[in-house]
């Protein structure tokens, strides 16, 4: 039986109710002290979605834990009023959990987190995003205990540094590739030496290289998000990916520290690799992005936005004025296109990107679903037509570029959220579902007209609404 937004109120209910969740979707009064009168009654729960229970306490929490006999699932994510002491308590008490979601829980800390990641080694899905208390002390004990795990959310943890991560071994990873197909390589058993301050400046900084052995690896770990830990570098993921060696969505979005080298490490995922997100990655290069599309043929969803807002406020100041963002050109694009199974690809706010490189997509990459060109501002309306005429396929567009101000194209695009800055990015112009075929059929319009207009010699203006009249 399964409960949303409401508790059980009949013996029959307490007794049957397996799936409880409480979300911020509606209005439904419940409180902390509400669901704790309940989970006493309630033994069978194994699925937990408790968002929307804004105070939930400890008390109520290791009631969960306590009472229920087989608690499979646990979501408490922004609940506040969570603390180290609920967390502890819930590792001994809660020892079946396999999936443990704490995204927004600000209190915990790496003792806690250690307690968890110890007592419950089967986890098959984790996440510890926004946890500004967590550092690498904690979340290395990741890589040594759940080696179960399926999913692993880290994103915006942002005291976390490379010490979390396996020591990456000197010379080339684990794997190479040979005519497409994956080789085992005999890796140097010594780490990589590491120069390091005489005298650390962080205590974290002191912590000894994490060094596992060759053969153990996490088989399992498919999708892993790292977005918005800033103060990772390319160790970071060269000893991820030589101790997961079956990644297939892997989100580096914000990460400021990597550098071109993380391509290298990417590359050995060849084909596993499906979905990759390195959105404000600033010093990717075409000559790397060249290496990465040929190594891992198989990307479906790609991300190499550069949005200059998120640039400026991001990159460190020893970066600024070195290579970013806009070393990545048309023949990056081109690049991409070759990828045939690629569905989704966002390259937001790439400056030197021309009605060449869209031209060229639009061509080759006929089962593209999603686009995202917003920020490109040197790209012309001719192109954005080409590219609607081309992909049938096309279900989302986000086109924010100047070329985009023209007349008629607004009435198509979704409502302007509020603190759009005009200004500073442009006209908004997102476009979905049956607002594509409508604005591919405007723009068809406009060309028929204006041929029109040309053979019987008549200045051509355009219009905002449907008609085909020229004047």
């Amino acid at each position: 039986m399964k409960l949303l937004n409401t508790l059980p109120q009949t013996d029959e209910e307490h007794y049957a109710l397996e799936v409880l969740e409480i979300d911020t979707s509606v209005e439904h009064g419940i409180t902390d002290d509400h669901l704790a009168d309940v989970i006493p009654y309630c033994p069978s729960i194994q699925e937990a979605y408790l968002t929307g229970v804004y105070d939930l306490s400890d008390r109520t929490l290791i009631l969960l834990g306590r009472e229920t006999d087989d608690l499979r699932t646990l979501d408490i994510s922004g609940c506040l009023h969570i603390s180290p002491i609920g967390i502890h308590d819930l590792a001994g008490l809660a020892t079946r959990l396999q999936v443990l979601r704490m995204s927004s829980v600000w209190s915990i800390t790496d003792p806690a987190l250690k307690t968890i990641l110890r007592s419950l080694g089967h986890l098959t899905e984790l996440d510890i995003s926004d946890l500004p208390l967590v550092t690498a002390h904690s979340v290395r004990e990741v890589w040594t205990f759940c080696r179960k795990l399926r999913m692993f959310n880290m994103s915006n943890c942002t005291n976390v540094t490379d010490r979390a991560f396996p020591s990456p071994y000197s010379g080339t990873s684990h794997t190479q590739y040979t005519g497409g197909r994956r080789s085992l390589v005999v890796p140097d058993l010594h780490p990589a030496k590491t120069p390091s301050p005489e005298k650390p400046t962080l205590w974290i900084d002191s912590l000894p290289p994490l060094v596992l052995p060759t053969h153990h690896l996490l088989e399992y770990l498919h999708h892993i998000d790292l977005s918005h830990c800033q103060r990772l570098t390319d160790d970071a993921i060269a000893g991820l990916v030589q101790h997961v060696p079956r990644v297939t969505g892997l989100d580096l979005a914000g990460c400021m520290g990597l550098s071109n080298k993380v391509v290298n490490s990417l590359c050995t995922q060849g084909e596993t690799l499906m979905d990759l997100d390195l959105s404000e990655v600033h010093r990717l290069t075409d000559d790397s992005f060249f290496r990465l599309v040929r190594a891992c043929p198989r990307l479906r969803e790609l991300n190499i936005s550069c949005t200059c807002l998120s640039l400026a406020a991001l990159v460190p100041a020893s970066h600024k004025g070195s290579t970013d963002c806009t070393q990545l050109t048309d023949m990056s694009i081109m690049e991409a296109a070759s990828l045939e199974k690629l569905r989704h690809l966002s390259m937001a706010g790439l400056p030197k990107v021309t009605d060449i490189g869209i031209e060229f997509l639009a061509e080759h990459a006929s089962v593209l679903v999603e686009v995202e060109i917003s920020g490109c501002n040197r790209l012309s309306l001719e192109a954005v037509h080409l590219l609607l005429r081309q992909l049938k396929h096309l279900k989302r567009l986000g086109a924010c570029i100047p070329a985009m101000a023209r007349p008629g194209t607004k009435r198509f695009s979704e409502r302007t959220p509020s603190g759009w800055e005009r200004n500073t990015q442009g006209p908004y112009r997102t476009f979905n579902g049956g607002s594509i075929a409508a604005l591919r059929a405007f723009l068809d319009k406009e060309e028929a007209r204006k041929k029109e207009a040309e053979r019987r010699c008549i200045p051509f203006t355009p219009r905002a609404d449907d008609s085909m009249d020229l004047y």
